[in-house]
Formats: C-alpha cells, structure tokens, sequence
C-alpha cells in the first residue's frame, strides 16, 4: 500500500467517515480487502478486473457502513454498480 493510501485511510479513521469514494485508485492485487488504522477496519472495494494496476473507482466503507452492507458487484473499471445497504 502507497504512502498516500495509507494517508487517505488515516484520514478517514481521524474524521470517523463511513463511505468514501475514490476516483481514480490505483490499488493493485484485489477487489475487495480489509484494511485496519488503529483500531478502525475500513473494508475497501474497487471496481475493475482483480490484478489490474489500472486507475479504478474505490469506495471505502467505514465500520458501520461495512455492518450494513449486504453485497456489491463490481461492474468494470469505471463503475461499482449494485451495492446494496
């Protein structure tokens, strides 16, 4: 993980937000991971094909975001489509 993913993880844990969209994100290796900053874990989903370095759409989701999420699907590297609460 980047200097600046952390960065922008660390800033969601210090302003207690529960879902964040990123445009943009170039987060390798997965679509879906659980991330944890301090005692916060922040579940994060991109879009996009699993293993692609592309810019992708990312959303974070806080801890109680992450309790009420029933599913998601992404949709290609430009959407993340279906999420349901």
């Amino acid at each position: 993980m980047s200097a600046l993913s952390k960065e922008v993880l660390s800033e969601c844990a210090k302003f207690e937000l529960n879902i964040v969209g990123v445009l943009a994100a170039r987060w390798k290796g997965y679509n879906e991971k659980k991330i944890s900053v301090g005692p916060t874990v922040f579940e994060v989903l991109c879009s996009g094909e699993s293993g692609s370095h592309f810019a992708r759409v990312t959303v974070i989701l806080g801890p109680k975001a992450t309790n009420a999420l029933c599913s998601w699907k992404p949709v290609n590297g430009r959407f993340v489509c279906k999420i349901c609460f």
